[in-house]
Protein backbone atom coordinates (compact mmCIF):
# COMPACT_ATOMS: atom_id res chain seq x y z
CA UNK A 1 0.00 0.00 0.00
CA UNK A 2 1.61 3.52 0.62
CA UNK A 3 2.16 5.71 3.47
CA UNK A 4 -0.07 8.46 4.53
CA UNK A 5 2.39 12.06 4.78
CA UNK A 6 1.44 15.42 5.18
CA UNK A 7 0.83 17.33 1.92
CA UNK A 8 3.96 19.61 0.78
CA UNK A 9 1.76 22.86 -0.83
CA UNK A 10 4.96 23.51 -3.10
CA UNK A 11 4.36 20.20 -5.12
CA UNK A 12 0.84 21.30 -5.80
CA UNK A 13 -0.73 22.40 -8.80
CA UNK A 14 -2.22 26.45 -8.93
CA UNK A 15 -5.73 26.72 -9.76
CA UNK A 16 -7.92 29.34 -10.04
CA UNK A 17 -11.92 28.94 -8.57
CA UNK A 18 -13.27 29.63 -12.23
CA UNK A 19 -10.89 27.28 -14.48
CA UNK A 20 -11.94 24.09 -15.76
CA UNK A 21 -9.04 22.68 -16.01
CA UNK A 22 -5.51 22.74 -13.37
CA UNK A 23 -3.45 25.26 -13.86
CA UNK A 24 -0.34 23.62 -13.58
CA UNK A 25 3.02 26.10 -12.81
CA UNK A 26 4.43 26.39 -16.16
CA UNK A 27 8.04 24.35 -15.16
CA UNK A 28 9.70 21.79 -17.40
CA UNK A 29 8.70 19.55 -15.33
CA UNK A 30 5.08 20.22 -15.05
CA UNK A 31 4.74 20.66 -18.54
CA UNK A 32 6.55 17.12 -18.81
CA UNK A 33 3.68 15.71 -16.56
CA UNK A 34 0.98 17.38 -18.13
CA UNK A 35 1.88 15.45 -21.14
CA UNK A 36 2.44 12.20 -19.78
CA UNK A 37 0.42 12.03 -16.25
CA UNK A 38 3.00 9.09 -15.18
CA UNK A 39 6.31 10.90 -15.84
CA UNK A 40 6.00 12.78 -12.51
CA UNK A 41 2.78 11.67 -10.24
CA UNK A 42 3.99 13.66 -7.51
CA UNK A 43 3.89 17.43 -9.16
CA UNK A 44 0.61 16.31 -10.58
CA UNK A 45 -1.03 14.43 -8.01
CA UNK A 46 0.78 15.50 -4.98
CA UNK A 47 2.51 13.50 -2.31
CA UNK A 48 0.46 9.89 -2.44
CA UNK A 49 0.87 10.89 -6.61
CA UNK A 50 2.78 7.55 -7.06
CA UNK A 51 -0.42 5.69 -5.81
CA UNK A 52 -2.96 7.93 -7.65
CA UNK A 53 -0.81 7.29 -10.90
CA UNK A 54 -0.72 3.62 -10.24
CA UNK A 55 -4.77 3.62 -9.54
CA UNK A 56 -5.52 5.51 -12.82
CA UNK A 57 -3.01 3.04 -14.76
CA UNK A 58 -4.75 0.32 -12.82
CA UNK A 59 -7.91 1.70 -14.18
CA UNK A 60 -7.07 1.63 -17.74
CA UNK A 61 -6.26 -1.55 -17.77
CA UNK A 62 -9.55 -2.79 -15.83
CA UNK A 63 -10.91 -6.29 -16.99
CA UNK A 64 -14.06 -7.33 -16.92
CA UNK A 65 -14.67 -8.92 -13.97
CA UNK A 66 -13.19 -6.43 -12.36
CA UNK A 67 -15.59 -4.11 -13.26
CA UNK A 68 -18.46 -5.65 -11.90
CA UNK A 69 -16.58 -6.50 -9.09
CA UNK A 70 -15.83 -2.93 -7.98
CA UNK A 71 -18.99 -1.58 -9.25
CA UNK A 72 -20.97 -3.86 -6.78
CA UNK A 73 -18.68 -2.79 -3.94
CA UNK A 74 -19.63 0.84 -4.31
CA UNK A 75 -22.79 0.09 -4.71
CA UNK A 76 -23.22 -1.86 -1.37
CA UNK A 77 -21.63 1.34 0.54
CA UNK A 78 -24.60 2.96 2.82
CA UNK A 79 -25.25 5.78 1.08
CA UNK A 80 -25.23 8.05 4.34
CA UNK A 81 -21.62 7.35 4.73
CA UNK A 82 -20.72 7.92 1.38
CA UNK A 83 -22.47 11.21 1.24
CA UNK A 84 -20.91 12.54 4.42
CA UNK A 85 -17.48 11.25 3.51
CA UNK A 86 -17.65 13.09 0.04
CA UNK A 87 -19.24 16.15 1.50
CA UNK A 88 -16.25 16.44 3.80
CA UNK A 89 -13.98 15.67 0.59
CA UNK A 90 -15.69 18.87 -1.25
CA UNK A 91 -15.01 21.49 1.59
CA UNK A 92 -11.65 19.96 1.77
CA UNK A 93 -11.15 20.78 -2.04
CA UNK A 94 -11.69 24.23 -1.39
CA UNK A 95 -7.88 24.75 -0.60
CA UNK A 96 -6.57 25.26 -4.10
CA UNK A 97 -3.68 22.95 -3.43
CA UNK A 98 -5.39 20.05 -3.01
CA UNK A 99 -8.05 21.55 -5.36
CA UNK A 100 -5.61 21.16 -8.86
CA UNK A 101 -4.54 17.42 -8.22
CA UNK A 102 -8.00 16.41 -7.64
CA UNK A 103 -9.10 17.72 -10.74
CA UNK A 104 -5.98 16.35 -12.48
CA UNK A 105 -7.07 13.13 -11.51
CA UNK A 106 -10.92 13.41 -12.14
CA UNK A 107 -9.77 14.94 -15.66
CA UNK A 108 -8.06 11.39 -16.37
CA UNK A 109 -10.90 9.11 -14.88
CA UNK A 110 -13.38 11.03 -16.62
CA UNK A 111 -11.16 10.36 -20.35
CA UNK A 112 -11.35 6.58 -19.19
CA UNK A 113 -15.45 6.84 -18.48
CA UNK A 114 -15.94 8.64 -22.45
CA UNK A 115 -13.76 6.11 -24.34
CA UNK A 116 -15.86 3.20 -23.03
CA UNK A 117 -18.17 1.58 -25.02
CA UNK A 118 -20.96 -0.37 -23.25
CA UNK A 119 -22.66 -2.93 -25.00
CA UNK A 120 -26.03 -2.40 -22.95
CA UNK A 121 -27.40 0.31 -20.31
CA UNK A 122 -26.27 -1.99 -17.29
CA UNK A 123 -22.68 -2.44 -18.58
CA UNK A 124 -22.92 1.87 -18.75
CA UNK A 125 -23.94 1.81 -15.41
CA UNK A 126 -21.48 -0.21 -14.73
CA UNK A 127 -18.95 1.99 -16.18
CA UNK A 128 -20.25 4.72 -14.00
CA UNK A 129 -20.02 3.11 -10.74
CA UNK A 130 -16.38 2.08 -11.42
CA UNK A 131 -15.64 5.78 -12.34
CA UNK A 132 -17.34 6.89 -9.14
CA UNK A 133 -15.17 4.40 -7.35
CA UNK A 134 -12.27 5.67 -8.92
CA UNK A 135 -13.09 9.24 -7.74
CA UNK A 136 -13.48 8.53 -4.45
CA UNK A 137 -10.20 6.61 -4.18
CA UNK A 138 -8.02 9.02 -5.61
CA UNK A 139 -9.83 11.72 -3.52
CA UNK A 140 -8.57 10.01 -0.53
CA UNK A 141 -5.11 9.86 -1.49
CA UNK A 142 -4.87 12.72 -2.49
CA UNK A 143 -6.73 14.15 0.83
CA UNK A 144 -4.78 11.83 2.88
CA UNK A 145 -4.34 13.31 6.56
CA UNK A 146 -6.84 15.99 5.83
CA UNK A 147 -9.44 13.19 6.22
CA UNK A 148 -10.28 11.07 9.06
CA UNK A 149 -10.18 7.62 9.01
CA UNK A 150 -13.45 6.91 8.80
CA UNK A 151 -14.55 9.05 5.33
CA UNK A 152 -10.94 7.51 4.37
CA UNK A 153 -12.41 4.27 4.73
CA UNK A 154 -15.64 5.15 3.17
CA UNK A 155 -13.88 6.54 0.15
CA UNK A 156 -11.16 4.57 -0.74
CA UNK A 157 -12.73 0.79 0.20
CA UNK A 158 -15.08 -0.04 -2.76
CA UNK A 159 -12.07 0.24 -4.99
CA UNK A 160 -9.49 -1.18 -2.37
CA UNK A 161 -12.00 -4.27 -1.69
CA UNK A 162 -11.89 -5.24 -5.12
CA UNK A 163 -8.22 -4.22 -6.74
CA UNK A 164 -5.96 -4.64 -3.59
CA UNK A 165 -7.18 -8.16 -3.20
CA UNK A 166 -6.62 -9.18 -7.39
CA UNK A 167 -2.77 -7.22 -7.01
CA UNK A 168 -2.58 -10.38 -4.05
CA UNK A 169 -3.31 -13.00 -6.07
CA UNK A 170 0.02 -13.71 -7.31
CA UNK A 171 1.22 -14.37 -3.69
CA UNK A 172 -2.01 -16.34 -3.10
CA UNK A 173 -1.43 -18.92 -6.17
CA UNK A 174 2.55 -19.05 -5.26
CA UNK A 175 1.05 -20.05 -1.79
CA UNK A 176 -1.29 -22.52 -3.44
CA UNK A 177 1.53 -24.62 -4.52
CA UNK A 178 3.22 -25.27 -1.51
CA UNK A 179 1.79 -29.16 -0.63
CA UNK A 180 -0.38 -29.07 2.45
CA UNK A 181 1.00 -30.82 5.78
CA UNK A 182 -0.32 -34.40 5.49
CA UNK A 183 -3.38 -34.66 7.86
CA UNK A 184 -3.23 -36.36 11.30
CA UNK A 185 -4.40 -40.06 11.33
CA UNK A 186 -6.83 -39.53 13.79
CA UNK A 187 -9.29 -36.41 12.82
CA UNK A 188 -11.10 -36.23 15.89
CA UNK A 189 -7.75 -36.53 18.04
CA UNK A 190 -6.75 -33.49 15.67
CA UNK A 191 -9.23 -31.30 16.59
CA UNK A 192 -9.47 -31.94 20.11
CA UNK A 193 -5.33 -30.70 20.03
CA UNK A 194 -6.35 -28.02 18.28
CA UNK A 195 -9.85 -27.13 20.49
CA UNK A 196 -6.76 -27.52 23.54
CA UNK A 197 -4.18 -25.30 22.25
CA UNK A 198 -6.89 -22.60 21.48
CA UNK A 199 -8.05 -22.81 24.95
CA UNK A 200 -4.52 -22.55 26.21
CA UNK A 201 -3.55 -19.75 24.00
CA UNK A 202 -6.40 -17.42 24.22
CA UNK A 203 -8.00 -18.41 27.87
CA UNK A 204 -10.97 -20.30 29.25
CA UNK A 205 -12.61 -18.21 25.72
CA UNK A 206 -10.05 -19.35 23.67
CA UNK A 207 -12.76 -20.91 21.07
CA UNK A 208 -14.54 -18.24 20.75
CA UNK A 209 -11.78 -15.94 20.12
CA UNK A 210 -10.37 -18.58 17.39
CA UNK A 211 -13.91 -18.42 16.18
CA UNK A 212 -13.71 -14.01 15.46
CA UNK A 213 -9.93 -14.58 14.41
CA UNK A 214 -11.08 -16.90 11.97
CA UNK A 215 -13.17 -14.50 10.29
CA UNK A 216 -11.01 -11.94 9.52
CA UNK A 217 -9.55 -12.63 6.41
CA UNK A 218 -13.36 -12.93 5.07
CA UNK A 219 -14.08 -9.43 5.86
CA UNK A 220 -15.44 -7.79 3.02
CA UNK A 221 -14.57 -3.70 2.95
CA UNK A 222 -18.67 -2.83 3.73
CA UNK A 223 -17.57 -4.88 7.18
CA UNK A 224 -14.32 -3.01 7.46
CA UNK A 225 -15.88 0.20 7.02
CA UNK A 226 -19.28 -0.46 9.13
CA UNK A 227 -16.58 -1.86 12.12
CA UNK A 228 -14.40 1.54 11.77
CA UNK A 229 -17.61 3.64 11.78
CA UNK A 230 -19.31 2.08 15.01
CA UNK A 231 -16.10 1.99 17.02
CA UNK A 232 -15.51 5.99 15.79
CA UNK A 233 -19.08 6.85 16.91
CA UNK A 234 -19.11 5.05 19.69
CA UNK A 235 -19.90 7.00 23.21
CA UNK A 236 -16.69 7.67 23.86
CA UNK A 237 -17.07 7.96 27.88
CA UNK A 238 -18.30 4.39 28.00
CA UNK A 239 -15.88 3.11 25.67
CA UNK A 240 -13.24 4.71 28.15
CA UNK A 241 -15.20 3.22 31.33
CA UNK A 242 -14.80 -0.55 29.71
CA UNK A 243 -11.52 0.04 28.65
CA UNK A 244 -10.58 0.93 32.79
CA UNK A 245 -12.60 -1.26 33.88
CA UNK A 246 -10.43 -4.07 31.43
CA UNK A 247 -7.13 -2.92 32.98
CA UNK A 248 -7.99 -3.47 36.62
CA UNK A 249 -8.93 -6.97 35.33
CA UNK A 250 -6.06 -7.64 33.68
CA UNK A 251 -4.14 -6.36 36.58
CA UNK A 252 -6.10 -8.73 38.62
CA UNK A 253 -5.06 -11.63 36.40
CA UNK A 254 -1.73 -11.39 34.84
CA UNK A 255 -2.00 -14.56 32.68
CA UNK A 256 -4.48 -13.08 31.14
CA UNK A 257 -3.35 -10.04 30.12
CA UNK A 258 -0.58 -12.70 28.51
CA UNK A 259 -3.19 -14.68 26.88
CA UNK A 260 -4.88 -11.34 25.51
CA UNK A 261 -1.75 -9.70 24.27
CA UNK A 262 -1.40 -12.93 22.02
CA UNK A 263 -4.67 -12.88 20.55
CA UNK A 264 -4.38 -9.30 19.54
CA UNK A 265 -1.01 -9.94 18.09
CA UNK A 266 -2.80 -11.88 15.99
CA UNK A 267 -4.99 -9.14 15.20
CA UNK A 268 -1.58 -6.90 14.49
CA UNK A 269 -0.47 -9.31 12.11
CA UNK A 270 -3.68 -9.56 9.89
CA UNK A 271 -3.84 -5.61 9.86
CA UNK A 272 -0.45 -5.65 8.30
CA UNK A 273 -1.09 -8.02 5.75
CA UNK A 274 -2.96 -6.57 2.77
CA UNK A 275 -5.74 -3.76 2.81
CA UNK A 276 -3.78 -2.34 5.03
CA UNK A 277 -5.42 1.01 5.29
CA UNK A 278 -8.88 -0.32 5.89
CA UNK A 279 -7.79 -3.42 8.51
CA UNK A 280 -5.78 -0.08 10.51
CA UNK A 281 -8.17 1.42 10.72
CA UNK A 282 -10.88 -1.53 12.00
CA UNK A 283 -8.40 -3.13 13.98
CA UNK A 284 -8.94 -0.92 17.21
CA UNK A 285 -12.84 -2.25 17.19
CA UNK A 286 -11.35 -6.49 16.59
CA UNK A 287 -8.80 -5.85 19.51
CA UNK A 288 -11.59 -4.42 21.88
CA UNK A 289 -13.91 -7.87 20.45
CA UNK A 290 -10.98 -9.85 21.09
CA UNK A 291 -10.61 -8.17 24.81
CA UNK A 292 -14.67 -8.75 25.53
CA UNK A 293 -14.75 -12.42 24.57
CA UNK A 294 -11.14 -12.53 26.79
CA UNK A 295 -12.40 -11.16 29.67
CA UNK A 296 -16.43 -10.93 30.02
CA UNK A 297 -16.27 -13.10 32.69
CA UNK A 298 -14.29 -10.37 34.84
CA UNK A 299 -16.24 -7.94 33.44
CA UNK A 300 -20.02 -6.48 33.71
CA UNK A 301 -22.27 -6.74 31.27
CA UNK A 302 -22.18 -3.32 30.12
CA UNK A 303 -18.56 -2.78 30.04
CA UNK A 304 -18.05 -6.45 28.09
CA UNK A 305 -21.13 -5.30 25.74
CA UNK A 306 -19.59 -1.97 24.86
CA UNK A 307 -16.29 -3.51 24.03
CA UNK A 308 -18.11 -5.99 21.65
CA UNK A 309 -20.75 -3.56 20.17
CA UNK A 310 -19.22 -2.53 17.23
CA UNK A 311 -18.01 -6.38 16.09
CA UNK A 312 -21.74 -7.16 17.10
CA UNK A 313 -22.84 -4.24 14.41
CA UNK A 314 -20.64 -5.33 12.02
CA UNK A 315 -20.45 -8.82 11.70
CA UNK A 316 -22.56 -10.52 14.54
CA UNK A 317 -20.73 -13.76 15.40
CA UNK A 318 -19.49 -15.49 17.84
CA UNK A 319 -22.35 -13.64 19.99
CA UNK A 320 -20.88 -12.42 23.51
CA UNK A 321 -21.56 -14.84 26.40
CA UNK A 322 -23.82 -13.78 28.98
CA UNK A 323 -23.32 -13.96 32.43
CA UNK A 324 -24.16 -17.05 34.05
CA UNK A 325 -26.70 -16.07 36.88
CA UNK A 326 -26.38 -19.20 39.84
CA UNK A 327 -29.62 -21.33 39.74
CA UNK A 328 -32.40 -20.22 42.16
CA UNK A 329 -31.86 -23.05 45.14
Amino acid sequence: MFGRKKQDSSLGANSLSDETAPNVLATEESERANDDPLADPETLYGTNGRAVAGLIETLDNIGADQVRAVARSWASTRPTDRQIAQMMARRLRNDRRLDAPLRAAETRIRGWLEAREPADDREASQYEEVADAARDAVAALILGEELNDADFATLYGPWSDVMDEDAGEEDTEVEDEVPAAPEPEDATEADAAEETNSELDFGPNGELIAELLAQLQGLSAEQLQSLSGAWVSADRAAVAQARAALEGALEADPDSREELKLAQSQVDGWAGEKDVRLRKVAAPAVEDAVAALAMVDALSEADAATLYAPWAYAVGTPELPSLEEDEPQ
